[in-house]
């Protein structure tokens, strides 16, 4: 799966450019009006995963996936339910948190690590048990939780395991980058007193290039999840040792 991975980025090279260009843009507005960009990159993050499962499922290069693609019910429910997981593991982390750092009279950098830390392994089991259900409302086949538990369940350890590696690796590397920068004094922002910190550019593309990868890698473990399952067939331009 990680030679699909790389095939479909190959493929997509520019649109990954651009992605990756658009996650650094609002990551800019953010430090200029210090408003957060979590919510534009979520999205960006999400619909670069729609594209990759829709090219998985039919064979289709990004730029290739025309109107025939595109149900605004599928992609609203896609939206949804990503959402939904996304908020899960966010109250995990927050609720981990305030546990930790109740009981220890402080928030410090330990507790941070555990709700970083639990909000991955929810997100992961979440992703492994129930995660197919994106690709099938795609795809439009055996659509129903009911169908995405079923299929979560027989291969849970081995999607568990994929998805929590490809997760934890960027939040980890993000983590002891953005400890050291603080370490050292350096803000972490990309314009310094009107000046581009470049430093800090560079760490943030090569992290929003890195996130990117754990994306797609994520949408392709769980898009040929989906396909096995169903006895969907494998297009010859994406098979690839897994």
């Amino acid at each position: 799966m990680i030679s699909e991975t790389f095939a479909i980025i190959r493929k997509n090279f520019l649109f990954y450019v651009v992605t990756v260009s658009l996650i650094i843009a609002a990551i800019i507005l953010d430090d200029h009006f210090s408003h957060t960009s979590s919510q534009t990159t979520g999205f960006i993050w999400i619909l670069l995963s729609r594209w990759t499962q829709v090219s998985m499922l039919y064979n289709r290069r990004f730029k290739d996936q025309g109107r025939q693609y595109y149900s605004l019910s599928k992609d609203l429910g896609f939206f949804g339910k990503n959402i939904l997981i996304i908020l899960l593991a966010t109250v995990s982390a927050i609720a981990t948190a305030v546990y930790f750092g109740s009981n220890q009279g402080n928030f410090t950098g330990l507790v941070l690590i555990y709700g970083i830390l639990f909000s991955l392994i929810v997100s992961s089991v979440l992703y492994a048990l129930i995660g197919t259900w994106l690709p099938a409302g795609l795809y439009g086949s055996a659509t129903r939780f009911g169908d995405a538990l079923r299929r979560g369940s027989r291969t849970f350890a081995k999607t568990f395991a994929r998805i929590f590696i490809a997760m934890a690796i960027p939040a980890a590397i993000s983590f002891i980058v953005t400890a050291l920068m603080f370490a050292r004094g350096d803000s972490g922002s990309i314009f310094v007193a009107g000046v581009i910190n470049f430093p800090s550019l560079l760490i943030a593309i090569c992290l929003s290039t890195l996130e990117a990868v754990s994306v797609t890698y994520v949408s392709v473990v769980l898009t040929r999840e989906y396909m096995r399952a169903e006895g969907l067939p494998v297009m010859p331009t994406l098979e690839a040792a897994t």
